[in-house]
C-alpha cells in the first residue's frame, strides 16, 4: 500500500468539516499509488505474483523460492580421519545436486544440518604430544558456485573433551562430560546440529547446482596421529528464501 506523507487537510479543533477535506486523503493515496518505489511501499507488503501456485510454474522469475531438498541417512555409518574438508560420503553421502538454479542479488540458500556422532577411536601419543591435545572436529557448508566448490559457512566445531583444548595430560586422562555420553571419557553419541544461511550478496547473478555437509578432525600436533570420528545418522536440508 502507498504511503502517503503529506496532507493537505487535517482535522483540528473548532474546525468545519467537508466532503471535500473529507475525501481529500483518498486523492493523495491516488497519486502516491502512480510512483510506488522503495520509499513509498512498505517492505511487508504483498502482491498478487507472492501468492503464485508455484507448482503450476516452477521455473521462471517468482518472488518465492521453489528450491527445497533434504538427504537423510539412519543406517549406515562410516570412520572419518580427514584433516582437510571432504566429503560425508556414508548412507549416499550428505549432498545434493539439483538442476542449476539462479541466485540473485539478496537471494539466500537456507542449510540445516544434523548429524549423530557415534563413537571416537583416539589417536596415538607421539613426539612429546597426545593425540587428545587437539580434540576438536568441524563441520561446514559448501556450494557450488559457478562450478566452483566454495565453502560459505563458518566451521562448526565441537570437542570430544569436556575441557576441549587442554595440553595437560592429567586433565585429559580425568576428564569427564557434563552427560552420560561417555566413551573412555570422551563425548561421544551426540547428536550435533547446526545451520546457516547464504545470502547473494554480489551485484550478480550466482548459478548454484549443489550443495552439501563437509566434514574434518583436527590437524595433530607432531608427532601424534589424528583421532578418527565415527558418523551414523543424518538429515541434510536445502532450503530457498526470498
Amino acid at each position: 500500500m502507498s504511503q502517503v506523507t503529506t496532507y493537505i487537510w487535517r482535522a483540528e479543533a473548532g474546525a468545519t468539516s467537508s466532503a471535500t477535506s473529507a475525501n481529500n486523503i483518498y486523492g493523495s493515496i491516488s497519486t502516491a499509488s502512480t510512483s510506488i518505489n522503495e520509499d513509498n511501499t512498505r517492505t511487508e507488503a504483498i502482491s498478487r505474483r507472492h501468492l503464485y501456485d508455484l507448482s503450476q510454474s516452477p521455473v521462471g522469475g517468482h518472488p518465492t523460492f521453489h528450491l527445497i531438498r533434504s538427504k537423510s541417512n539412519a543406517g549406515a555409518d562410516a570412520n572419518y580421519n580427514n584433516t582437510v574438508f571432504a566429503d560425508i560420503a556414508h548412507g549416499g553421502g550428505a549432498s545434493e545436486a539439483f538442476a542449476p538454479i539462479i541466485l540473485k542479488p539478496g537471494e539466500c540458500i537456507r542449510l540445516q544440518g544434523s548429524f549423530n556422532m557415534k563413537s571416537c577411536t583416539k589417536g596415538t601419543d607421539g613426539g612429546g604430544n597426545n593425540a587428545l591435545d587437539t580434540d576438536t572436529y568441524f563441520y561446514s557448508f559448501f556450494l557450488n558456485i559457478g562450478g566452483v566448490l566454495t565453502q560459505v559457512s563458518p566451521s562448526f566445531g565441537y570437542g570430544l573433551l569436556a575441557n576441549s583444548g587442554s595440553q595437560n595430560s592429567s586433565y585429559q586422562v580425568d576428564n569427564s562430560s557434563f552427560s552420560d555420553k561417555i566413551q573412555g571419557k570422551l563425548i561421544v553419541n551426540q547428536r550435533e546440529a547446526f545451520s546457516y544461511i547464504y545470502f547473494n550478496k554480489t551485484n550478480a547473478d550466482q548459478i548454484i547446482t549443489e550443495a552439501k555437509v563437509r566434514f574434518r578432525v583436527a590437524v595433530p600436533l607432531g608427532g601424534a596421529t589424528a583421532n578418527t570420528v565415527n558418523l551414523k545418522e543424518f538429515c541434510f536440508v536445502i532450503l530457498g528464501a526470498r
